[in-house]
């Protein structure tokens, strides 16, 4: 089955019409994937899979709860647990396909503030997990002014090398691992996105690389420990 073909079975005629076929886009860092690349492999979660993502975002909201820490909403749609839930599996899936032992790759009382995953680099990567496809890379304003200018700085919220965009699908357990971008990537081609509810950085879905060319970059290192 192609991409095309996984495409309108998930989101219907409609869609397909709607959003096209669009070719690869090179990139600076290898090849950007086409919208039919990221639906021709679908992730699936088994039901204990999705349990005990929700068991480690229960752990991860009484922990925030605890320290009196409140969860960044873009929307009122969706509840704190949900929101948790949503981040971890996200993580879980990102952790999973690079190889780097899934729930093993990060702890139940959330990411260290260096960013969501370790990597076997030594360097740290972000992921955002959207509630719905064909959504971006979205991080939120410092809230603290820098340098006296009036607009906040995004620096201090995404520290990390490394930037990874995970979709929830329509259908039930199924998710889209869209791919990667680099820090240098998300500075340079970043949008102020004052038309959302809450106004904040944008990194285009189109910007993100194939997965499999982020786990080749620290093959040698995983190597060279062996």
């Amino acid at each position: 089955m192609t991409g095309a073909d996984t495409l309108r079975r998930h989101l219907g005629s409609a869609a397909f019409a709607e959003h096209g076929s669009a070719p690869p886009l090179p990139g600076i860092f290898g090849t950007i994937k086409s919208e039919w690349d990221m639906m021709a492999d679908l992730i699936h979660l088994t039901e204990a899979e999705e349990h005990r993502c929700k068991e480690i975002a229960l752990a991860r909201l009484q922990s925030n709860e605890t320290a009196r820490v409140q969860s960044y909403k873009k929307s009122s749609r969706h509840t704190d647990l949900q929101i948790h839930v949503l981040g971890v599996i996200g993580e879980y899936i990102v952790a999973r396909a690079l190889g780097l032992g899934g729930f093993q790759a990060f702890d139940d009382h959330g990411p260290t503030r260096r960013g969501d995953i370790l990597l076997p680099s030594g360097e740290y990567l972000e992921v955002k997990t959207t509630a719905k496809p064909w959504y971006n890379f979205l991080i939120k304003e410092d809230d603290t002014p820098q340098d006296g200018h009036s607009r906040y700085a995004w620096e201090p919220l995404f520290q990390c090398s490394y930037g990874a965009l995970v979709w929830k699908m329509p259908a039930p357990l199924q998710y889209s691992l869209v791919g990667w971008c680099t820090q240098d990537e998300f500075r340079q081609n970043k949008t102020w996105a004052d038309y959302l509810p809450r106004p904040c950085w944008l990194l285009s879905w189109h910007h993100f690389h194939a997965i499999d060319e982020l786990k080749g970059r620290w093959v040698p290192v995983q190597q060279a420990l062996w």
